[in-house]
């Protein structure tokens, strides 16, 4: 699974390097690339990526999703989480489609390792 998932980084022209593991929990593993980290005071945009427990269909469509990359806006005092863009690949690293931007939601209605890589995220006060 590792090295189909790296591959279709390499295909997507992501370095799967740069993302650093974060959390995990039940429904996925939540990684973050802190190189990429933009911060205006609480307000903190980093690039996200979520390799999925099991291949899970989103949003009526029916191919799973393996993993998915997104730019995602943290506010902090907030503590709520804006999906601004990205993608969903499926296991051979295909897109399926792109992500359909969201409006800011309270991280209590993500699961444990999201909320986790919020905390994480919030807690950075630079790019790394």
């Amino acid at each position: 699974m590792i090295s189909i998932l790296v591959a279709g980084l390499l295909m997507q022209q992501v370095d799967p390097s740069a993302y650093e593991g974060i959390a995990r929990d039940d429904f996925a593993a939540w990684s973050l690339d802190a190189s990429a980290l933009s911060i205006k005071g609480q307000v903190k945009t980093a690039s996200v990526m979520t390799r999925y427990t099991a291949a899970t269909a989103f949003n009526g469509n029916p191919t799973p999703v393996a993993w998915s990359i997104h730019t995602v806006t943290f506010d902090c005092d907030a503590r709520t989480a804006t999906f601004i863009s990205g993608a969903n690949y499926s296991a051979s690293g295909a897109m399926i489609y792109p992500a359909t931007p969201t409006p800011a939601t309270a991280w209590t209605d993500y699961t444990s390792g999201f909320q986790a890589l919020a905390t994480t995220v919030c807690a950075l006060t630079a790019p790394l």
